[in-house]
């Protein structure tokens, strides 16, 4: 094993052997050995355990310690196997969900993962669209769908084997799998084998797997294995509606009670038995529909639905018999159908809009029901509800104001200038009140809603002005908790108060965000001055019902609006928030970026030590200094702004495309500078850039940086062909014009023009001119932003506060001075991705198979070249405006004392 834990990032591999290990002895203690000291020496000691030495090992990336610690684990497993204690101490019939995901995932790893490419090979948007369903997803299917050991379980279309696998190894059922793609069906196969030999090897028995390759429509052995099928499996999410038409014929054949789990549904959830319709197959099906969130399927990050069918023959017999219709068999008449085509019908879409209105009126009352289960005293009851239905007005007062009072924008040129001017006038007055309204319940309410408030207000890519400007107040709208209460958090969270634990304290926090505040602090037991970072008191109370409501309000919104597609904010609220309540993370993820930086001693970054964590109370090295964007703060200690620029660039440059672990929340109050000796600084600058607030970082995969890498690559130069297919792989949409003007904050003429990296003037779109000439641009952008994977509205928002602080930054600085600081962040962004492009070509080269080793090498070379080449221009181009600079401000100085 080597000493160090670099490995190079290759496309094609995501496999991380190290953390497959470390998976392996949490699987054993937990599962597989039955010696309660073996799983306290493993497991359970959080500070010296064989797992915490592990982890430490790897985050420190200490192959030494790493070692000697398996070999610690290998010694007591020895032992325990001397012992005869090595055995599954659970039920094999109800296998734990997680040792069943992790054998799953062993099997994957080996079998398919180093030649995962070959997957990609097939034609799109065709029925045989390649993709696959998460583990998460898995075991909610298992559990809605009621697989027993006893059940009968087919996966038609089983891709590569997962789903059947993981539902033998978590059930013990009897499973089948049939993939119509080579392919896949060559991996799935060897999968099985190797599936066997892992349960064996774990010491877990099961009923036979098969999986063979074959037309689910077309195979005999599927015609004789559903009458027998208790759960049918479909992935039907890509399938066209003949081939749904065939499956429901084929489900015709199965028994009373089977249910079958889909992407799409079979039939509607609100499908109605009639005399038209009582021998379709649809009449012999129950739906019921269930949410899944993002990072459940493999090709969307966002969130989606699925529905479990049941066959249920009942309600058709009652139907025949209440109308004293002829009476043949149900099965008889079913198939005396098959040959005549079915329509649904609906009433006015009216009724349906009231149906689902109807439906939202259930989940919020299911909310509040919600908060009165989980809250035992009156007084959290009361608030909560109070709570839900402050944002349930506002949400029904905006939405019948739009509704009501928000008029059509006519095509340009239809109506005269005046006219065109009274509209907009009136739709921003709309906006202006809507936005207003929507503020101040978000301040009524505080903590989680203030937090929503403030990510609105960074959305100036997606919003109307009207809504980002009203929301920017929220940024310094939050309240302190009193002393008492932090007291009292800081007990409940270390055991010991603030007098135990600080020699003083400041009673008047530094800072106040939405979750938290800060105030100074010395240790008493080593007089060092510390940050103290405490969350308010109430916000982890309230947040799992205001994270619901938040829910609830934007469906009810959706429902009436369907053009409405920003349920991913929700579900990116929900993924978030309980990881920024457990500040824990925050001292994970600084020590993590500490490390990750550690090499990079040009770069002046500061990342606060942190001294100790618990969910609700962290405490972290105090930092002097002030906000990146206070101008004078940086005149009066002879700091340039065009360094401190130039810093934030390169560290975010640095996350985003070499080593994927991205700060996502990089406004000015987080970013700080603290000024120091030049000559005492190893990175030869006059100020350290301190880096704050931890709480919300994503890690970003080597195919997602590549792919960023080439899209931006594709907008400097203006390749349209490829800032097209770039913008198709990261996007999931062909509205590339319209992602790439998100992505850069300038208009698509610039870009069209090939001179983003090269124009000599500001070139910023604004939302409103572009609102005047696409009226249905607000349309287009949510089909954008509903179809990018959650990671890439991180980034996105990540850019727009980048570029927020870039313009501050230069605010009192001339004109051209501004523009060549936009030229040197696109130059900036140009030298990253030229450097993640290069990386990710060279691996790939040295992993192409090939007999020619000095091919090889000559094709290394070259890419180096080429990458150095074209990196050179970009320093010699920024060398030059460097000089203009110089004389601009020379010839400013002149003007300004012979003036």
């Amino acid at each position: 094993m080597p000493k160090s834990f670099e490995r190079e990032a290759d496309l094609r591999d995501e496999y991380l052997p190290i953390n497959d290990l470390i998976s392996t002895v949490r699987a054993i203690a937990l599962y597989l050995v039955k010696s309660s000291d073996f799983k306290r020496a493993v497991y359970e000691d959080k500070e010296n355990g064989i797992m915490r030495q592990l982890e430490r090992a790897r985050n420190r990336r200490n192959g030494e310690d790493f070692v000697h610690a398996v070999h610690e684990f290998n010694r007591l497993l020895d032992q325990e196997r001397a012992s005869g204690n090595v055995c599954p101490v659970f039920d094999k019939s109800h296998v734990p969900s997680d040792l069943a995901i992790h054998i799953v995932e062993q099997t994957y790893n080996r079998i398919v993962a180093p030649t995962v490419d070959m997957l990609r090979q097939y034609k799109a948007f065709s029925n045989n669209v390649y993709g696959e369903i998460l583990p998460t997803l898995i075991s909610e299917f298992i559990e809605h769908a009621k697989v027993t050991p006893e059940s009968t379980f087919i996966d038609l279309g089983c891709g590569i084997g997962n789903v059947v696998l993981q539902v033998a190894a978590q059930t013990g059922c009897y499973a089948y799998g049939i993939e119509i793609m080579k392919v896949p069906a060559r991996f799935a196969t060897r999968q099985a084998q190797e599936f066997a030999k892992r349960m064996q090897l774990y010491n877990m028995g099961h009923r036979p797997v098969r999986i063979w390759h074959g037309d689910f429509c077309e195979s005999a052995e599927v015609q004789r294995l559903l009458p027998q099928a208790d759960v049918v499996l479909v992935n039907n999410y890509a399938f066209d509606s003949k081939l749904n038409q065939n499956l429901l014929q084929m489900f015709l054949d199965l028994k009373e009670g089977t249910r079958i789990i889909s992407l799409k549904p079979f039939v509607t959830p609100d499908h109605k038995i009639n005399a038209r319709n009582i021998y379709s197959p649809e009449s012999i099906l129950t739906v019921r529909r269930y949410q899944y969130w993002s990072q459940c399927v493999s090709w969307t990050d966002s969130g989606g639905e699925y529905f479990v069918q049941t066959v249920d023959r009942s309600r058709m017999k009652k139907f025949l018999a209440r109308h004293g219709m002829i009476t043949k068999t149900i099965r008889t008449l079913a198939f005396a159908s098959r040959s005549r085509r079915y329509r649904f019908y609906s009433k006015q879409a009216g009724l349906q809009r009231w149906r689902k209105t109807a439906v939202v009126a259930g989940l919020s009352a299911g909310a509040c029901g919600y908060a009165i289960y989980h809250y035992d005293t009156a007084y959290l009851v009361a608030a909560s509800i109070y709570r839900s239905s402050v944002a349930a007005k506002v949400t029904f007062q905006i939405a019948w104001d739009y509704y009501r009072n928000f008029p059509d924008l006519p095509p340009e040129g239809s109506i005269d200038d005046d006219e065109r001017l009274a509209i907009l006038k009136v739709r921003s007055d709309v906006h202006l009140r809507a936005a207003e309204k929507v503020k101040r319940a978000l301040m009524k309410n505080g903590g989680v809603y203030i937090k929503l408030g403030q990510h609105i207000s960074a959305m100036q890519y997606v919003l109307p002005i009207e809504w980002c400007l009203t929301m920017q107040a929220l940024q310094d709208k939050n309240n302190a908790s009193s002393l008492e209460d932090i007291d009292q958090v800081v007990i409940a969270d270390t055991g010991k108060s603030i007098e135990q634990l600080f020699s003083s304290f400041d009673t008047e926090p530094i800072g106040v965000a939405s979750l938290a505040q800060v105030h100074r602090a010395v240790l008493r037991e080593t007089g060092e001055e510390v940050a103290v970072k405490v969350q308010h008191p109430m916000v982890r109370t309230y947040s799992d019902i205001d994270i619901a409501t938040v829910s609830v309000m934007f469906e009810f919104i959706h429902s009436v609006f369907p053009d409405f597609k920003f349920m991913w904010l929700s579900s990116e609220m929900k993924n978030s928030l309980p990881r920024e309540l457990d500040f824990r993370n925050d001292k994970h993820n600084a020590e993590q970026v500490a490390w990750n930086f550690a090499k990079h001693a040009d770069i002046p970054l500061a990342v606060p030590r942190m001294i100790q964590a618990t969910e609700r109370v962290l405490i972290m090295e105090y930092v002097r200094g002030r906000r990146c964007d206070d101008l004078l703060y940086l005149k009066q200690h002879g700091i340039d702004p065009q360094q401190v620029s130039r810093a934030i660039g390169r560290v975010f440059a640095e996350m985003t495309y070499v080593q994927g672990f991205l700060h996502c929340d990089p406004h000015p109050g987080n970013l700080f500078v603290r000024p120091r000796a030049k000559r005492s600084a190893s990175h030869g600058y006059n100020f350290d850039l301190v880096l704050l607030d931890h709480g919300l970082y994503r890690q970003l995969s080597s195919r997602f940086r590549y792919e960023y890498a080439e899209m931006w690559y594709a907008l400097m130069k203006g390749d349209q062909k490829g800032i097209k297919y770039w913008s198709r792989q990261l996007s999931g949409t062909d509205l590339y014009r319209l992602f790439s003007i998100i992505l850069t904050g300038q208009n698509w003429s610039t870009i069209e023009e090939k001179s983003l990296s090269r124009t000599t003037a500001t070139a910023q779109f604004s939302m409103d001119t572009l609102m005047e000439q696409q009226p249905d641009l607000f349309q287009k952008i949510t089909e954008v932003l509903s179809s990018v994977p959650p990671v890439l509205l991180l980034v996105l928002k990540t850019n727009d506060l980048l570029r927020m602080v870039d313009q501050r930054l230069f605010a009192d600085q001339p004109l051209a001075v501004q523009h060549h600081s936009q030229l040197r962040t696109w130059m900036r962004i140009s030298h990253y991705c030229l450097l993640a492009i290069r990386d990710a070509r060279a691996a790939e080269i040295r992993h192409k198979p090939t007999t020619m080793s000095v091919f090889r090498i000559y094709k290394l070379v070259y890419n180096r070249i080429g990458f150095w080449f074209s990196d050179m221009t970009l320093s010699v181009y920024s060398a030059l405006l460097s000089i203009q600079d110089i004389f601009i401000r020379w010839n400013m100085l002149f003007s300004s004392l012979f003036s």
